[in-house]
This record gives C-alpha cells, structure tokens and sequence, in this order.
C-alpha cells in the first residue's frame, strides 16, 4: 500500500520513504528534436544613447520597424546601421545598434530685428526673432543681462 507521505505530521517511529518516479514530458529546452531558439537583441538608438528601445528577434527572422522618433527641429531620415541605411527585410543574425538619422529643419519663417532700448539708446540690446513669437520671454531675459550690465 503505497500513499503519498504527509510532510506536515510529526515523525512518531522510524520510517521508511521511497521515491516514486514519473517520466516528465520533455520541454523544448531539454529535447534534442526541438533545440533552443537563438535569440539576437536590435538596439534602436533615436538620440545617441536616450530612450534606447531593445527588441528580441528569433535567429534569421526579420525586426519590425518601431514608431518614427521626433526630435525638435530635426527631421526623422530613418534608422542606420554602420552608417547605411537598414533594410528591414534583412534576417537578423547577430546583436545590432540601429542608429536614428537626423536632419536639422531650418526655420523658414520671416525673422525681424528687435531692439530694446531701455536707457535712451545706451546699452541697447538687439536680438533677431522669428515671425509669431512671443516677446516676453525674450523681454524679460534681455531685461535681465541689461540690469547686469549696468552692474545694478
């Protein structure tokens, strides 16, 4: 008559425990017919190391392309390796860094001169802004290295 043992009573005379084996199913890992799938990590780095994403891809499978990064001023020209141009239809085969590709976007909006004359033309400061801008900021900043100026 063989029962499961019950761990949890307190051993009152001397006992005897015999294990009972059971052939476990095989798992991928341990079945030679179904080796381990090798694994490579891509890297996209949008911004020179910030807000890298790590992607795992299977061995000889293709990566997805993640969602265009944005950067002010700057225009997305699409994600480099070595330097050329990726193509995402490449299998993958080892680890890699895909480097994001950027543009500066030049303003083409009109530009006006503004003076600030804030002591009867002494020590006037003129600085160059962009059509629509707010003068505020730049009013108050300009007030700022002014008042330093005249050493106050």
């Amino acid at each position: 008559d063989e029962e499961e043992y019950d761990f949890s009573k307190p051993v009152e005379k001397a006992i005897t425990l015999k294990a009972n084996w059971k052939e476990k199913e095989p798992t991928p890992d341990l079945d030679p017919a179904s080796p381990t799938i090798e694994k490579f990590k891509v890297t996209f780095k949008p911004n020179n190391g910030k807000n890298n994403t790590v992607v795992e891809v299977e061995k000889d499978k293709t990566v997805s392309k993640i969602k265009d990064p944005t950067r002010t001023n700057y225009k997305f020209l699409g994600w480099y390796l070595n330097n050329k141009e990726y193509n995402f239809k490449t299998q993958v085969t080892d680890n890699i860094t895909l480097e994001a590709k950027w543009e500066s976007i030049k303003s083409t909006l009109e530009k006006f001169k503004v003076t600030f004359k804030p002591n009867n033309g002494k020590a006037n400061t003129v600085v160059e802004v962009e059509k629509t801008k707010q003068l505020l900021k730049l009013l108050i900043r300009s007030m700022l290295v002014i008042h330093l100026q005249a050493g106050s």
